[in-house]
Order: C-alpha cells, then structure tokens, then sequence
C-alpha cells in the first residue's frame, strides 16, 4: 500500500444512492456499512464526527454526489498531501476517507467552512467529511493540513495512545494550527484560533486549565471543545493550544517546525506568560 492512500469513494456514493432507492430508511444504516465496509461502531464515530449524507432523501442524494464528483476533492486532497508530504515526511501509512456533507449540517457548513475532520487515535487514518460546494476549497485545505500535522506528530513522538491527557490535546491542535499558518497563512486558519484573545487565553489557563491538565477521555473533550455547559467559550482549547504554542514559539524563535512538532506536551508549560 501506499504511504499515503486517498479514497474519495465516488464509486461507494453512487452505489448506496442506488441501493437508498430500493430500500426503506431504517436499512440505510446496515447498508452504508456494507458499501462503505464500517463497522457499527465506525458509523457511529463517523456521525458524531460530522454530518454524513446518509439519512436525506435520495433527490438531495443525487444532487450532492453530481457536485461531490464534479469538485474532484480526492484530487484535491492528493495535491496537498503531496506537498506536505515531501516535505513532512513521516515513513509512516496514512488512509484518507473522504465522505460527503449533509446539506442538513448547518453548523459544519456555516461554522466550519463545509469541512469536518480528524485523524484517528493511532494517526493512521484521517476522515474528511466535505460540503459539496467550491465554497469549501480553502477549509479543504486547511483542514487537510491540520489533519496531517497530528499523524506527523503522533507518528514523530510515538504518542498513538487512544487516551492521551489533555496537556498533550491542547499543544497537539495549537501545533496544528501553527503548521497551517506556516504553510497556507493566517487567512487558513481555523475559526477557534480567534475563539480567545491571549489576555483571556492567560485568564482561562489559570482559572480553569492548569489544574486538570492530567484530565483524560471526555473530560478532557469538554475543556478542548468547550460550549456546551462547560461554562467555556466553544472551542476555548483549540485557542488555547494555539496561544500555547505561540509562547513557545516566541521564546524559542529559531527552532524549525520539525524539532517543535517533537516536544513534549509539558515542556509548553514552561512559557507560558
């Protein structure tokens, strides 16, 4: 297999349209799995994860596969990692599973641009769920890039744990966000970078991070994420990390990307204002 391996999985999209055609609504789940070859457990990360076009009538079905092919975002996907890639090299395999966006999906489409993504715990496999519209591109890419900064980093630090504290979550989306502003600029970024300012990131860490950095699981999930009733800021630990990150970096201005994509979780402690 290939180091990198990109599946946009035309060929499955039109096939369970078909099949959506002669079976009833409640059979759309055992049947996505068949065609898309997911366990039950897979599809239901893949729905928590982002809104999969896969419970919508087949008229929007048909619509959204004719400007998913027409966009070629496989392609697109292809010509970025190669460019990342070459230069970030990990040695190590990564599948990329593209799957179409539900019009339904509101919050990907208008909060994050039409794109959805993450990488697995083992950093071998990264999921992109895609709005099908050009509106897209740039979170496309973008979300493409964050996404291979933490199979790079996972892959470099040998940290493909399911469980990770959440010192290591917070440094590993801020790095990631650093790695997209260096490749694609600052108009790449993700829209929780600006969810703090650095004046109430230092407030947030000393309030409510430094004392649950240990924090595991969804516990750790509700500080990243924040919203909710988590009494945070939605995405307050995506910006965090991204400050984090930035502290370091403004005290160590000379180290390259591949050296800072190597420390450890805890030494971004150390400079923190």
């Amino acid at each position: 297999m290939k180091q990198v391996e990109v599946r946009s999985q035309e060929d499955q999209l039109v096939k369970f349209i078909r099949r959506c055609q002669e079976i009833g609504i409640a059979d759309r789940e055992p049947t996505f799995r068949d065609i898309y070859g997911v366990n039950e457990e897979d599809l239901a990360y893949l729905i928590h994860q982002g809104g999969i076009l896969y419970r919508d009538n087949v008229t929007t079905m048909v619509r959204v596969a004719k400007l998913y092919q027409a966009l070629q975002f496989g392609q697109v996907v292809e010509g970025v990692l190669k460019t990342v890639e070459d230069t970030y090299p990990t040695g190590e395999s990564l599948v990329v599973n593209i799957y179409p966006m539900t019009p339904k999906d509101r919050f990907g489409i208008e909060r994050l641009g039409g794109v959805s993504g993450w990488v697995d715990w083992d950093g071998h496999t990264m999921g992109l769920v895609v709005h099908a519209s050009p509106t897209s591109l740039l979170a496309l890419r973008s979300t493409v890039v964050h996404e291979y900064h933490h199979h790079y980093r996972i892959m470099t630090t040998k940290l493909g744990q399911r469980e990770i504290p959440l010192i290591e979550k917070l440094v590993r989306e801020g790095m990631a966000e650093h790695f997209v502003e260096m490749l694609l600029g600052q108009k790449a970024h993700g829209p929780w970078v600006s969810a703090l300012t650095a004046e109430e990131a230092q407030k947030l860490w000393r309030a409510r991070y430094r004392g649950h950095l240990q924090d595991q699981g969804e516990t750790a999930d509700a500080y990243v994420f924040g919203g909710g009733d988590t009494g945070l800021p939605l995405w307050a630990g995506y910006s965090l990390g991204y400050f984090l990150v930035a502290w370091y970096r403004a005290a160590y201005p000379s180290l390259p990307m591949e050296e800072l994509s190597r420390v450890a979780a805890e030494k971004f402690l150390d400079t923190v204002p």
